[in-house]
């Protein structure tokens, strides 16, 4: 059952990443349609990350108030769903450029909405010693997302049916906005507001035949341990800020990397690197897409058995290293430099996909203690949209000052960074609970060696913590 609840879930991944693929091939047949000016059409492909920025904020700030007890997880991502399905007729029947504005934004809002909702959902429900693998299904759908989307713009390009395009994704929006309500709640939710037979009966569909006792008394233990008033606030005080400037930091870097640079503005990319035909442009992008799947699903095998840290040390050295082999390729004009800037992007692509990419998500679900759960990670979604807004917005500047060579290299260097960054700060969380970690970081034992040393915080360390608050 963990699994179908990992699959219904992560639809929102895939309207995530097809509604910001779609618009890879979509881009120009809208401009030439409305006859968009260049500051049309920049507020156009922004109003997605502008709307995703303002939904993390929003159920940041929701998720902080007494009101997030009334919904459960299921009932707000529903709820995301049907903002989705909106956002693409809206799109897909825009008869003007506001009211396609619009819809992306509805969109983007949907999106911001998702990447906390369905992190969180996920691993609130997901066993142990596989919650790696099913928060990373989320990136996962995400990857399908932006291939069905190159796909969908390869097949309707030559028609020009930009229409059909955007409104494509009703259809999986209407799947995920009913098909999650039928789908176990969050245990830790549920026990959360005091409804402790739900929780039961949530924990029995989600695990089986396993047996489910420990689990549910780690659960209300930790409970009763933590402040009587949770605020957001103490996000901004230790032990929690260290916890904070980690969910933030991982999504500045994953942003910076460029990641976003590559999926919005791949065709034209490859045309700048030497690469002429259109239709080659497209298929360099939905290889491109392609292989972030596939090593997606290798992600997914490796989580668990490899480690986070060992995996993100690995993605931040292969980013750094083929973005700088595409600058020094690019400024020295080598032969066959339009096939050897694929090979590079490709080797990117992967080094992202198997660590940058899944892994800010699962360590914001994972290292945020349940008071302040919610407001942590929308906080840290906020970085994530922040910087990729920034990021989409300053690369056409960026490209026409410093040319693509060096704009690469700044992203080299900025995935440099995060190598360093990961080997200092980034804790090991791999077959540690949830309630394990939170234990870890309310005794105010430093969060980066969280599994990197030898003693392992138990139940039993749990009793004889005293309430805050």
């Amino acid at each position: 059952m963990a699994w179908i609840v990992a699959i219904i879930g992560s639809i929102a991944g895939f309207l995530f990443g097809y509604d910001e693929g779609i618009i890879a091939g979509s881009i120009e047949l809208v401009k030439n349609h409305f006859n968009l000016s260049s500051t049309h059409l920049g507020i156009m492909a922004s109003a997605l990350p502008f709307g995703a920025l303002l939904g993390a904020m929003l159920i940041g700030a929701f998720m902080a108030t007494k009101g997030a007890k009334r919904f459960g997880r299921r009932t707000l991502l529903s709820f995301a769903g049907v903002l989705f399905f909106m956002g693409a007729l809206g799109a897909g029947f825009a008869d003007s450029i506001s009211v396609l504005v619009a819809s992306r934004l509805i969109l983007g809002l949907a999106i911001g909405l998702a990447s906390v909702l369905t992190p969180l959902y996920l691993a609130e429900t997901a066993a142990v010693e596989a919650r790696g693998a099913v928060v990373a299904i989320y990136q996962l759908a995400m990857t399908i997302g932006i291939v069905c989307a190159y796909s969908v713009n390869y097949l309707l390009i030559e028609r020009q049916d930009w229409r059909v395009m955007f409104a494509s994704s009703a259809l999986p929006a209407l799947v995920l906005a009913l098909g999650i309500l039928f789908m176990p709640e969050s245990p830790r939710w549920l026990c959360s507001v005091g409804r402790h037979d739900d929780a039961v009966k949530a924990l029995k569909k989600l695990r089986r035949n396993l047996i489910i006792e420990h689990e549910l008394r780690d659960i209300e233990l930790t409970l009763a341990n933590e402040p009587k008033k949770g605020s957001w606030l103490l996000l901004f005080k230790r032990p929690l800020l260290p916890v904070l400037m980690l969910g933030v930091m991982l999504f500045c870097l994953q942003q910076l990397s460029g990641i976003n640079v590559v999926i919005y503005f791949a065709p034209e990319i490859f045309k700048n690197l030497g690469l002429d035909s259109t239709t080659g442009q497209i298929l360099a992008t939905m290889g491109i897409g392609l292989v972030n799947l596939l090593v997606t699903v290798l992600a997914i095998m490796w989580l668990d058995k490899v480690g986070r840290r060992k995996l993100l040390l690995l993605g931040f050295a292969g980013t750094s290293l083929s973005l700088f082999a595409l600058c020094l390729f690019s400024l020295n004009q080598v032969a066959w430099l339009p096939y050897l800037s694929v090979l590079c992007l490709t080797l990117y692509i992967f080094s992202f996909a198997i660590s940058v990419g899944p892994i800010p998500h699962i360590a914001m679900a994972e290292i945020f203690p349940l008071h302040v759960r919610g407001a942590g990670m929308g906080l840290s979604a906020m970085s994530n949209w922040s910087f990729n807004t920034i990021v989409i917005f300053s690369f056409p500047l960026m490209q026409s000052m410093l040319g693509i060579n060096y704009t690469f290299a700044f992203y080299a260097g900025i995935c440099f960074l995060g190598l360093i960054y990961t080997y200092f700060y980034m804790p090991e969380t791999m077959n540690i609970s949830l309630e394990q970690i939170e234990n870890h970081i309310m005794a105010g034992k430093p969060l980066r060696l969280l599994g990197r040393e030898e003693e392992t915080f138990t139940v039993n360390d749990l009793v004889n913590l005293k309430p805050i608050g």
